[in-house]
């Protein structure tokens, strides 16, 4: 199959938002203006089901992504001969869609798949297995980054009748799984965690047997999960809380959240950067429907709910998301007779009040959408719509802070389009998929909008010397389209285009080197880093005639213990010693700390510099931090230097212990980070190739 990004953008849909981010560089400049660049638009549909094989219209596929751009979908498809199976599709970032693959057969219907994508690309699909037998249960397969799809197993106990999964991961790649189990008086609502790396908990039962159902199960940054359900207490459908505290075991007190005798449900939940959580749902009040909303402080109690909206003749659908920044958009459609829904939307600022609903769409035929928010806070809804004598899959999508752009279509109009799911990368691109019919046969389709630059991972060493060259290399990876430009400025006044190139300074100081690459979308990145250069040394060499000190240091056998941990107590920077015991991996604890090794040839300066990739906004030719002011302006990614360390190596091979501290009263924040590694000759200026690490801190 061939890739989204290798199909040519649907004219219809081309959808302008602001301008195209200025370029930094003269090189880069003269390309974009001799090139044939459009607008960020949806990307041509294609079909991921196997010719001849027809999809179950009555289950939605869904996808998940990651913040990378990896893509995983995943539906159910049947050969009109009873027999039903669960199939799933990958697509690397950058690359194409593969095959589907079937992870389960089932001679009944009821699979219901779930899916999810941990930021490591690591993806899980959880189905229920209804073989009309004590097969029943629930059925697991997971797909490692880069690997294959493993074989599947069991989470439930053999006998039990599961149905109404609902599937979550979390940053650390612990997977938790809520679901209801029929036993005979009714459902009861179980939820089973497996922490990373580890094997699936006994499951654990959170409410009695009733009409009970799982809503929505969400992780926090830091481990800390909790799960909603509906519950039936006498005559009225409750919302229902319980939470589990990272490495612990669930709270065995529930709490309702929506008020007594009246009935509620589409309750859903997310968490915010600080660990606080923000629950949504819509109740029945007299003879209308409110929209609530609670919040609880991380560790903290439910506070009072308060009111979103309340709809005269009825809430139906919800929807809601959180980006980055921790400001949570609510969803919903709304009746407004003749079977016609108006979709409206609300936001609520991190710390602040609810804002006043405005429309997003109006007069839809139907009541569910798909809704999703990217970390930039942009937000996207979908939907299936009559129009023009067919169902079509439709769109609308809104800026932070501004308006919401007209309706289009992005399913061709020949294909008769189902009910649409869609998933924000940590990019800002929106990939959708959905079923529909086209000669009568069901298949599932994607597309995807492409609102991101290029993936910029560069080697920009970390210091030169005067007149010698110094190499400067880059690999673009666009995740939905091909890359079209690559130039680079070196911070005293020269410039150049291309992957890779090599500039030589003329004199010493430090500079600031600029590299933008743009796709052929005219998405753009723009990253930063320093370069320190040296004076050139004139002599022979040491003394003594010994040349060994003016050779190139090589260094080798770069690695880190841990990629994931915590920072320790203590101020030490690079400690000779590795971590003892209490950085040693514990299954359901995070390590504190890690260990960097490496070797050397010869005695040398090794430098340590921190930096991070995070969103920014294209200010003025410059990708900048986002402020109020500038929260219009087009996304950008941008590098942020937060320290260097420098330690003097002897040679041979090294361990150095690292807390996450870059000076006795400074440490690194939690996040994702790039540490390049560069080693100097201090005698004449040389240095080697530059290593690079990636890991994150956690709380």
């Amino acid at each position: 199959m061939s890739s989204l990004g290798a199909r040519p953008p649907i004219a219809r849909a081309a959808w302008r938002i602001g301008a195209l981010a200025a370029p930094i560089a003269v090189g880069l400049a003269l390309l974009l203006c001799g090139g044939a660049f459009a607008a960020p638009a949806w990307l041509a549909p294609v079909t991921l089901t196997v010719p001849g094989q027809a999809a179950e219209g009555s289950e939605e596929p869904l996808v998940a992504a990651d913040a990378r751009g990896d893509a995983v979908a995943v539906w159910v498809s049947h050969n009109n001969l009873s027999d039903w199976f669960v199939q799933a599709a990958t697509r690397s970032a950058g690359g194409a869609w593969e095959a589907p693959v079937t992870l389960g057969a089932h001679s009944h219907f009821g699979p219901e798949p779930q899916v999810a994508i941990d930021p490591e690309g690591n993806a899980t699909v959880v189905w229920d297995l209804d073989a009309g037998s004590e097969e029943d249960g629930l059925k697991i397969a997971t797909h490692p980054a880069g690997g294959t799809w493993q074989t599947p197993e069991q989470v439930s106990a053999a006998g039990e009748e599961p149905s109404n999964m609902k599937l979550a991961v979390d940053q650390l790649g612990d997977t938790a799984i809520a679901w209801s189990d029929y036993q005979g008086g009714g459902n009861i609502v179980k939820v089973s965690v497996r922490p990373a790396g580890g094997t699936w908990e006994t499951p654990f039962t959170l409410s009695p047997a009733g009409q009970n159902y799982p809503q929505q199960i969400a992780f926090d940054g830091q481990g800390n999960a909790i799960v909603l359900w509906s519950q039936l207490i006498g005559s009225y459908e409750e919302v229902w809380s319980a939470e589990r505290p990272a490495g612990s075991e669930w709270h065995k007190d529930a709490a309702p959240l929506s008020m007594a005798s009246r009935n509620a449900s589409g309750g859903q939940v997310v968490f915010d950067k600080q660990g606080d959580a923000t629950a949504l749902w819509h109740e029945q009040s007299g003879s209308s429907q409110v929209l609530q909303a609670a919040t609880r402080p991380g560790g903290g109690e439910w506070q009072t709910p308060t009111v979103v909206t309340e709809g005269e003749l009825g809430i139906v659908g919800t929807a809601f998301g959180i980006d980055r920044s921790g400001d949570v958009t609510a969803a919903w459609t709304e009746e407004v007779g003749s079977y016609k829904y108006l979709l409206q939307e609300a936001t609520r600022p991190l710390g602040g009040s609810w804002s006043t609903p405005v429309t997003a769409a109006t007069a839809l035929l139907e009541s569910t959408f798909a809704m999703t928010v990217d970390p930039q806070g942009q937000a996207t809804v979908a939907w299936r719509q009559f129009t023009e004598g067919h169902y079509g899959v439709w769109t609308s999508r809104r800026t932070l802070g501004g308006t919401w752009q007209a309706p289009i279509e992005i399913s061709e109009p020949r294909f008769e389009g189902g009910a649409p799911q869609i998933v924000a990368d940590g990019q800002g691109d929106v990939v959708a998929v959905w079923i529909g019919d086209e000669g009568g046969l069901d298949e599932v389709q994607a597309t995807a909008f492409d609102d991101a630059g290029p993936l910029l991972s560069p080697a920009i060493p970390a210091t030169g010397t005067v007149g010698v060259p110094v190499s400067l290399s880059v690999s673009p990876l666009d995740v939905w389209s091909t890359v079209a430009a690559t130039s680079w400025s070196f911070g005293d006044g020269q410039s150049a285009t291309g992957a890779t190139v090599t500039h030589t300074y003329t004199a010493s100081g430090i500079y600031t080197i600029g590299l933008q690459s743009a796709d052929i979308l005219g998405n753009v990145t723009a990253i930063t880093a320093q370069i320190s250069i040296a004076s050139a040394h004139a002599g022979a060499g040491p003394p003594g005639g010994n040349h060994a000190n003016a050779s190139t240091p090589k260094l080798g056998g770069v690695s880190e213990t841990h990629r994931r941990w915590r920072e320790g107590p203590g101020r030490a920077r690079l400690a000779r010693r590795p971590h003892t015991a209490r950085g040693t991996h514990h299954p359901k604890r995070t390590p504190v700390g890690t260990t960097f090794s490496f070797t050397l040839n010869q005695t040398a300066r090794v430098s340590f510099a921190f930096t991070q990739t995070l969103p920014g906004r294209s200010v003025s030719r410059k990708c900048v931090a986002e402020t109020k002011r500038n929260r219009g302006d087009r996304h950008c990614q941008r590098t942020v230097t937060r320290g260097a360390l420098h330690y003097d190596a002897a040679a041979g091979h090294h361990k150095l212990a690292f807390e996450g501290h870059i000076s006795p009263k400074s440490r690194l924040p939690p996040g994702t980070y790039t540490l390049r590694i560069t080693a100097t000759n201090t005698a004449n200026g040389t240095h080697s190739a530059t290593k690079r690490l990636r890991f994150t801190i956690v709380r």
